[in-house]
């Protein structure tokens, strides 16, 4: 019975560690790096930064951004929901918060978005705040092998996230219905 269940979980290899300073989330293996920066930020003096990937070999029929910003105290409430869709499909005004998903994240409260563009590509979208910084991830890929399997793995990857800072209370998010696709 052991045996038939551990070969039934997806097997997720990891190529490298992706470090930032809210935190830290394995990189499936398959990835190659089109771009990685990071400068401090005007206001906080902290650094932010992004770092863009693509499938190994590959032109880049699929991109997976990860953004990272420090929050000043002075901006408006952020709200996780709100900012996975706008930047999961900002081509549909007719969606709102309430397509995205609320998830946990290493304790903190985020949203997931997964949803077509009218192009046709899949994507999945992601938002947190947590210690002062806002991380947003955007991944967008043809909705076929080995496109669909490389982004549900670097979404696992990135739902694992660790914060550098661990939550001092960790949230329970009520679950929510997905949103139709």
């Amino acid at each position: 019975m052991l045996l038939l269940c551990a070969l039934s979980w997806p097997v997720i290899g990891f190529a490298e560690t992706l470090s930032l300073p809210p935190g830290a989330f394995e990189l499936p293996d398959g990835l190659q790096t089109l771009d990685r920066s990071e400068t401090p930020d005007e206001s906080t003096g902290k650094p932010s930064g992004i770092a863009v990937f693509t499938r190994e070999g590959d032109l880049p029929r699929a991109v997976f951004i990860v953004t990272y910003v420090p929050a000043a105290s002075d901006e408006a409430p952020f709200d996780a929901r709100d900012a996975a869709v706008k930047i999961g499909n900002p081509f549909d005004p007719s969606l709102g918060p309430d397509a995205a998903k609320s998830i946990v994240i290493d304790g903190a409260p985020a949203a997931a978005y997964a949803g077509t563009l009218p192009n046709g590509l899949e994507v999945k979208s992601y938002a947190v705040e947590h210690n002062g910084y806002r991380i947003v991830v955007l991944l967008k890929g043809p909705a076929q092998k080995p496109y669909r399997s490389l982004m549900s793995r670097f979404a696992q990857a990135f739902e694992g996230l660790r914060w550098s800072t661990p939550s001092p209370t960790p949230v329970a998010m009520p679950e929510t219905a997905a949103p139709s696709e």
